[in-house]
């Protein structure tokens, strides 16, 4: 018999500012599972985890529902679900010298799962049925994680999008925001505007994952803080390199004006 499951505010939890990576956040980039039986979006989450944070109370509450006897185990190392990069490393083999920005920090893999049932599928839908895959792909693409940060008042783009956005309050008939509190408005997040490197919240929650009998985390919100150098990207899988992230052409800076030489 299924346990009852816990409360939002049980096993909800905000992650304060920290590197994200690996990331799979927009329409059209939700990875296949290795048996693809489903897809899902997500991230990787670097920073720093104190003993009484918001993680570590939903991860708790979650392990002691599911397994009173071992709860302490789905925790810290070596076999929890909080692990510094140096821990995870050491139990996957994953080569540390390739993530020198989460040295000595706390590495989380957060995921939205899109299962077949979520897209009104059966839960055994033959998904190599080219009209079903066609109806879950479609479904997939609609409902990624959302990717917000807030706007900054002095960008006339940001305040040209508020101002689009009042005229949609307006005839909606609720209250425009106030250019005073326009700071606090969030705004969508563009693919060309986050990339592996970037500094961010992730709203996400604890589940437990009865498959494994492990602690797993599902993905919810992205909060992007500010930009930050781009990482060797990892895309595929954090093993499997493929470069740099490149930037949008349009993004580029301009080259350097020639030095004046005086001849």
């Amino acid at each position: 018999m299924a346990k009852e499951k816990l409360p939002n505010d049980q096993v909800e939890f905000v992650l304060q500012d920290g590197t994200i990576n690996f990331l799979k956040l927009f329409a059209g980039q939700a990875r296949a599972s290795k048996d693809a039986i489903h897809k899902s979006y997500g991230l990787e989450w670097s920073g720093n985890i104190a003993p009484d944070s918001p993680i570590v109370r939903a991860v708790t509450n979650v392990a002691k529902h599911y397994d009173k006897a071992n709860w302490d185990r789905h925790i810290w190392a070596p076999f929890g679900a909080l692990l510094r990069l140096e821990e995870k490393c050491a139990a996957t083999g994953r080569d540390i010298s390739k993530y020198p920005y989460a040295h000595g920090m706390y590495v989380i893999g957060i995921n939205k799962v899109v299962s077949r049932k979520m897209a009104g599928l059966d839960e055994n839908a033959n998904l190599s049925d080219p009209l079903l895959r066609e109806k879950y792909d479609r479904y997939v693409d609609s409902v990624p994680p959302k990717v917000s940060r807030f706007a900054d008042p002095n960008n006339p783009f940001d305040v040209q999008a508020i101002e689009g956005e009042n005229r949609k309050r307006v005839l909606a008939n609720l209250t425009p925001y106030r250019e005073a509190d326009y700071y606090k408005v969030m705004l969508p997040v563009k693919p060309e505007e986050i990339w592996g490197g970037c500094i961010a919240k992730v709203c996400a929650r604890a589940y437990w994952l009865e498959t494994k009998k492990q602690v797993c985390f599902g993905l919810e919100q992205v909060l992007l803080v500010r930009q930050g150098p781009r990482l060797q990207g990892m895309d595929k899988s954090p093993d499997e390199v493929f470069g740099a992230f490149a930037p949008a052409a349009s993004l580029a800076p301009p080259p350097p004006a020639p030095p004046a030489w005086n001849l």
